[in-house]
């Protein structure tokens, strides 16, 4: 099931960042300006589902390493996607780049943290062997 939500996200995504504005892009606007109903599902709804994703994973211990691993990858789709619309737009606005600036210290955080705790996560597995 992860693999084709996998798959469907990553079909989107690329449709949306090879096409946005055009063909693709043209699903989420009107003739009169930005469609409401797909700026919620996408920058309301996507966001609120991945937020409640991350609040549930920082409660579990087993998920906490996989939410790290979203939070990593996430907050890099949109850093990259970012970088490269300001490009291809040359389009360097100061909250874009403030944006940027934010995705990557979620990396960055985010990465570091992955890394810590899978060392935790080891030496608890190490404590436990020696218990028993």
């Amino acid at each position: 099931m992860l693999a084709l939500v996998g798959l469907f996200f990553l079909a989107i995504g690329v449709a949306f960042f090879l096409n946005a504005p055009g063909a693709a892009g043209a699903l989420m606007l009107r003739s009169k300006g930005l469609n409401p109903v797909s700026i919620r599902a996408v920058d309301g709804g996507l966001q609120l589902g991945l937020g409640v994703f991350f609040l549930v994973a920082s409660t579990r211990p087993r998920w906490i390493r996989a939410g790290l691993g979203a939070a990593m990858l996430s907050g890099g789709g949109l850093a990259f996607g970012r970088i490269v619309g300001m490009w291809k737009e040359q389009l360097y606005e100061r909250e874009q780049l403030a944006f940027v600036a934010f995705e990557a210290l979620i990396v960055l955080a985010a990465l570091a943290a992955f890394v810590r705790a899978r060392a935790v996560f080891e030496a608890s597995l190490a404590d436990r062997r020696r218990t028993e």
